[in-house]
């Protein structure tokens, strides 16, 4: 949106609608032609790396305020998660661009790809056409799997699509009252009804490091070996520590997660309250 676009440098709002169109053409490309798995990874890693070159945020300089200073909206990192030798790639916000967000409504970076409809939707005639008129979606999720992929397209699926139109002609209302009880609870800070906790929990600190042995000196010569290695007792209080650390900061994520899908939902209600939807 306008909003998005404004966060974006000078040479980076000129070029968006190309970059824009440019990304629809390469996924009508990956929708209709067939490309193997190595080549869409490729592609993937080229627009992310456009991506978080393209993308700038505005912040302010408290050593020039008459200069505008560019920061990274997105960032990339190799991380190694704790007890693995394995390494990943992440791609997250920047701490400048996070605190730009915050201060925005969060829900227009949320919208779902599948929102309700207001119109009777689009018959399936094949399995990669129907529903909706304009965004492309599929009768069932595959997650990039070919052998199911194959097995739509050969099979008859004429029946499942006369089920699956016959289920979609049908105008569905959001129920008045349940949703004011909803609401309700949510304005009071309620946890009833699966509702989640508005408030994360105290995160206690982490504990400084410890290491699980130690070396110690061998007295018995025999061995051939002038040190051993012995188990440290402070470890066991470490690892305790960290791991309810660790448990009290997933809650916190998940608390997180839970408050932003319903408020996604919240937001559904109000744009489809008192309408008939498909």
């Amino acid at each position: 949106g306008g909003k998005a676009v404004k966060m974006l440098d000078g040479s980076a709002r000129v070029h968006v609608r190309e970059i824009n169109e440019r990304a629809k053409q390469a996924l009508d490309a990956l929708e209709y032609e067939e490309w193997s798995e190595v080549q869409k990874v490729q592609l993937g890693a080229a627009l992310v790396k456009a991506l978080c070159i393209s993308t700038k945020v505005i912040v302010e300089s408290k050593e020039s305020r008459s200069k505008p200073v560019y920061k990274k909206v997105f960032v990339h990192q190799i991380i190694r998660k704790e007890s693995s030798a394995h390494l990943k790639g992440i791609l997250s916000l920047s701490q400048e661009a996070f605190d730009e967000v915050k201060k925005l409504n969060s829900l227009c970076y949320s919208q779902i790809r599948f929102p309700p409809m207001l119109v009777p939707p689009r018959l399936w005639q094949r399995h990669d056409r129907g529903a909706y008129f304009r965004l492309k979606s599929k009768i069932m999720r595959t997650k990039g799997c070919e052998s199911q992929i194959d097995a739509l397209r050969t099979a008859n699926l004429m029946k499942v699509f006369h089920c699956v139109n016959c289920l979609g002609a049908l105008p569905w209302r959001i129920n008045d009252q349940l949703c004011d009880v909803i609401l309700e609870a949510w304005k009071r800070k309620l946890t009833i009804g699966n509702l989640p906790p508005q408030s994360n929990l105290s995160v206690p600190p982490r504990p400084k490091a410890c290491k699980k042995f130690h070396k110690v000196k061998n007295c018995d010569s025999s061995a051939g070996k002038s040190y051993k290695f012995k188990f440290n007792k402070e470890y066991k209080e470490y690892d305790r520590l960290r791991k309810n650390h660790m448990r009290i900061v997933q809650l916190n994520r998940d608390r997180h997660s839970l408050r932003s899908d319903l408020r996604i939902k919240l937001d559904i209600i109000e744009k489809f309250r008192e309408k008939d939807i498909y």
